[in-house]
């Protein structure tokens, strides 16, 4: 068999074809490197987005309970501050009203103690008198004349009128709701007495008045009677002014 030399020895030509395998293989190499590189981002895009959106989700989740745990102590805060303010409030005007009933009890209690102590009670050995009262909260009626004072019994007088403004203090009745038995003098120039009666009879009145200096009439003591004394039937006022007057003329 013949071999030639050109066959052993192929020069230039088997260095070029070892070249390109060697390049061949590392081209190769990098394909799969950059196929691989792209499956690898692939993935990534794909799968990786879904976990971070899950992973943002849960902690959005986790904000978001965290948040409505702390709006919840937070509405719980509040809910307990209103009650407590509300209890305080309700304590209050409790502790209110109960001062203000004590302090109108008391003012009641000391009304009444005062009325009673302003009001003097005597005992009358007369027995057509049921009570006689003597009160200090009675005060002089006031008066438009000048001293020295003169009593007049003239109904149309101003001095009639302001003994009239004195049984009404005495007896809480006005001229048009009684009937006037008798006015006249009590056995001095500023002394006077009167009887009368409510329109039905039902209450009786003797009333004693006095003359103070510059300030008028009042009343400084009030009789009430069984019944009037002498009752007269009819135009009992006028028939018992003309009487007063007769007898301070007398």
């Amino acid at each position: 068999m013949r071999v030639k030399l050109e066959d052993l020895y192929e020069g230039p030509r088997y260095e070029k074809r070892a070249k390109n395998r060697k390049y061949n293989k590392l081209l190769n190499i990098c394909i799969v490197l950059v196929l691989s590189l792209i499956l690898f981002f692939t993935y990534k895009l794909i799968f990786g987005g879904n976990d971070e959106a899950e992973m943002t989700a849960t902690e959005e989740t986790q904000v978001s309970t965290e948040d409505s745990g702390v709006a919840g102590d937070q509405d719980l805060e509040d809910s307990t501050e209103s009650a407590e303010a509300s209890e305080t409030t309700d304590t209050s005007e409790t502790t209110e009203s109960t001062e203000t009933s004590e302090t109108t009890d008391a003012t009641s209690e000391e009304e009444e103690e005062t009325d009673e102590t302003n009001t003097v009670v005597e005992n009358s050995e007369d027995p057509n008198v049921l009570q006689t009262l003597i009160s200090n909260s009675w005060q002089p009626v006031g008066t438009e004349q000048v001293e020295p004072h003169v009593a007049s019994y003239d109904s149309t007088s101003v001095d009639w009128q302001e003994m009239l403004r004195a049984l009404e203090q005495a007896t809480d009745l006005t001229e048009s709701e009684w009937t006037l038995w008798r006015l006249g003098n009590n056995g001095s120039e500023h002394s006077a007495k009167a009887v009368l009666s409510s329109k039905d009879k039902t209450a009786v009145y003797q009333v004693y008045i006095e003359w103070v200096t510059n300030e008028g009439w009042k009343p400084v003591k009030l009789e009430i009677l069984q019944e009037v004394p002498g009752e007269v039937n009819g135009g009992a006022e006028e028939e018992e002014t003309t009487t007063s007057d007769e007898e301070s003329n007398d």
